[in-house]
């Protein structure tokens, strides 16, 4: 929440300051979050993917073992 705050106000100094046109800060802010959101669905699928193998390798080595 404060990293996000932080960039939008890093945005709008940087708009202010005309550094920068604002459809360059638009563009990435939303390349940005793209990107976070990318992150995000990749990093759910891999956790879960990786607890489904490993409750499948727990219970196979259950049932072997029985």
């Amino acid at each position: 929440m404060i990293a996000a705050g932080f960039a939008v106000m890093m945005g709008v100094s940087r708009v202010y300051l005309r550094a920068h046109w604002l459809s360059d800060v638009v563009a990435g802010v939303a390349l940005g979050a793209a990107v976070a959101i990318g992150v995000a669905v990749v990093m759910h699928y891999v956790v879960a993917r990786g607890d489904g193998q490993k409750a499948s390798g727990r219970i196979e080595s259950e049932q072997s073992g029985a």
